[in-house]
């Protein structure tokens, strides 16, 4: 049987690639033009390069076979009725500055692409997907856009390192992660969507780190488990110096899932929740809270990171300044929680930390112990400081840090037998604030005689 050779037809407007044999396409550069239209497969044998600029409606670009050496570079525009490029081979480079688009989805991959390099666009319409991979992607960056109706990137296999530098943007889901896994997600764009910003339906991620923003009208971000499925939903490490917005619902909601360290320096918000959580948080450090400097050196408060559900095992406050630490507003806890503090910055003075935890009792509270501290203590050391946590007068589920330098006053460290009350005396405590005047640490029940005793 004599195969048919890729036919290339040149005139002074267009190249037109017509159908061929099923032999490999090494190489596929697509210049400043166009392909578009309908034909059912673009090959070349492993001689034939194509570089030249394509302004004709021939076709969307499908990849079979495969080959190492296979690479497409797009500066042009792709795009087809249904898909714009079909993968069920090898590619080992993608690298898209121009436009690729389908009716419905943009990319289809199901082979393997080593290394795919957007700062284009790739989109797909009609209700359908940007990008849907059930294949292997070792390295997608996006410093494009990558967009959708439906969803702007779903993934059901394996992604290595997927970084965003750009926008992935959808009318549903930004990223839909579902049984599949990602090793790296890493966002210093912008992730958006109406549904979910990002999406783990029983699909695990090693770590997750977020400068950039990621919002949504309901969730920012949800790690969801199926209850009657094998448990896979872990987020190995979630770090957060950017903006995770729920809109009106929820900043994360980590259904029935687990996450196991959630470190925040950044905002977690939604009008409901900053964190909705029916599953498991090993580890909750938080900076989210106190005051910041704003316009004309006024202090503007900062939303303490409102948290719901069941509590964390390990929360630790982060203290970076005396008006800017950690606070955790919870609603509705359940469980036991230790309570610790990750660090205090050199900058901190001795003094009160208003309302760094609230909406607690004592009883869900394991305390932390440092060698000198006595049984029913909540306290600690965090570098040259020592520290210890009291309820307020009048809220007893409302807590402060008093932050001590060298040593803390004399009956710092006793146990009050179970009382969740301070000494006497009261004043009222103002939350985001700090007294740093008094010569004796004080949370406004005059010095630090009694401590919380917890369970």
């Amino acid at each position: 049987m004599r195969s048919r050779k890729l036919r290339v037809k040149k005139s002074n407007k267009a190249i037109q690639i017509k159908q061929g044999f099923h032999t490999y396409l090494p190489v596929l550069a697509v210049g400043a033009g166009l392909i578009g239209g309908y034909f059912p497969q673009a090959y070349a044998t492993p001689a034939t390069v194509c570089s030249a600029s394509i302004s004709t409606s021939v076709g969307h670009c499908t990849i079979s076979g495969s080959i190492s050496s296979i690479s497409i570079t797009n500066s042009g525009t792709i795009s087809g009725g249904n898909t714009g490029i079909s993968n069920s081979g090898t590619i080992n480079t993608l690298t898209n500055s121009g436009m690729i688009s389908g009716g419905n989805t943009g990319i289809n991959n199901s082979g393997t692409i080593n290394t795919l390099t957007n700062s284009g666009t790739i989109s797909g319409g009609g209700g359908g997907l940007g990008f849907f991979n059930s294949g292997l992607i070792v390295s997608l960056t996006n410093s494009g856009t990558i967009t959708a109706d439906n969803i702007a990137l779903i993934n059901l296999s394996t992604i290595g390192t997927l970084t965003n530098t750009g926008a992935i943007i959808a009318g549903s889901f930004g990223i839909y992660i579902t049984n599949g896994q990602v090793n790296t997600l890493i966002n210093t764009g912008t992730v958006s969507a109406s549904t979910s910003g990002i999406y783990f339906d029983n699909s695990p991620i090693g770590t997750l780190t977020n400068s950039g923003t990621i919002l949504s009208n309901k969730y920012g971000i949800r790690n969801f488990i199926d209850q009657n499925a094998a448990p896979i939903g872990l987020i190995g490490t979630l770090i957060n110096s950017g903006k995770i917005s729920g809109g009106d619902g929820t900043g994360i909601y980590n259904q029935n899932g687990v996450i196991s360290t959630l470190t925040n320096t950044g905002t977690i918000l939604g009008n409901t929740y900053g964190i909705n959580n029916s599953g498991t948080i090993r580890s909750l450090n938080n900076a989210q809270g106190g005051t910041v400097v704003g316009q004309g050196g006024t202090l503007v408060s900062i939303t303490p990171l409102k948290y719901n559900g069941v509590l964390p095992n390990n929360y630790k406050v982060i203290v970076t300044t005396n008006d800017s630490f950690g606070q955790l507003a919870l609603t509705n806890p359940t469980g036991l929680m230790t309570f610790g503090v990750s660090t205090i910055a050199s900058a901190v003075t001795a003094g009160t930390l208003f309302g760094v935890l609230s909406g607690v009792s004592s009883a869900a509270l394991i305390s932390t112990l440092s060698p000198g501290w006595s049984a029913g203590t909540i306290g600690g050391t965090s570098g040259a400081y020592l520290w210890t946590l009291m309820p307020e007068v009048g809220t007893p589920t409302t807590y402060d840090l008093i932050v001590c330098v060298g040593s803390c006053p004399s009956g710092g460290g006793g146990s009050n037998s179970g009382s969740s009350s301070g000494s006497s005396g009261s004043t009222s405590s103002t939350t985001g604030s700090t007294n740093t005047s008094a010569p004796v640490p004080t949370n406004g029940n005059g010095p630090v005689t009694t401590v919380l005793s917890a369970r």
